[in-house]
């Protein structure tokens, strides 16, 4: 930020990481919900069990899914625009 600064370079005061602007956020809960609520698997389910259905899980992913992600992002960004910086539902 002081290297911004010290060249005039105006910035947009942004937090860093929102999460409602992190596509990848979306993909682990669609993951999670994968896991967890389609496969029905128990609490006890050990590492290596979990790790598996993750793998199988994340290759599964449609293309379509990830594409709409990433065309929502002009929208996203409007809608974060709009709220001055602040939480949007995405």
């Amino acid at each position: 930020m002081t290297w911004f600064v010290e060249h005039n370079i105006r910035v947009l005061p942004w937090i860093p990481n929102p999460p409602d602007m992190n596509i990848i956020e979306h993909v682990w809960k669609h993951l999670d919900n994968r896991v967890h609520t389609m496969r029905h698997l128990p609490s006890n389910t050990n590492t290596e069990e979990l790790w598996a259905a993750l793998k199988e899980e994340w290759e599964a992913i449609d293309g379509d899914f990830i594409r709409h992600l990433y065309e929502s992002m002009p929208r996203r960004v409007a809608a974060m625009r709009k709220a001055k910086g602040s939480y949007v539902k995405y």
